[in-house]
């Protein structure tokens, strides 16, 4: 398990899963805070390496509002 406030995924994590549950009380859009919050970088780049990402009701949006989906 990582926590939004860290910078690096596990070494050798072979699968990214977001799971569901609100993220900063969703004010503003859902998912739209927690995909600035600094793992995300590290996310994307394991998407971008081949490791696969899944995205469970919020964690979804969150993935949508990084743009990690095309057409989002």
């Amino acid at each position: 398990m990582v926590w939004h406030a860290d910078t690096e995924l596990p070494y050798g994590v072979d699968l990214v899963v977001l799971p569901g549950g609100f993220s900063y009380g969703d004010y503003l859009r859902a998912g739209a805070m927690a995909a600035r919050a600094p793992i995300m970088d590290a996310v994307k780049k394991a998407a971008d390496a081949g490791v696969a990402v899944v995205g469970i009701c919020n964690g979804f949006q969150i993935l949508c509002e990084a743009g990690m989906l095309p057409g989002a």
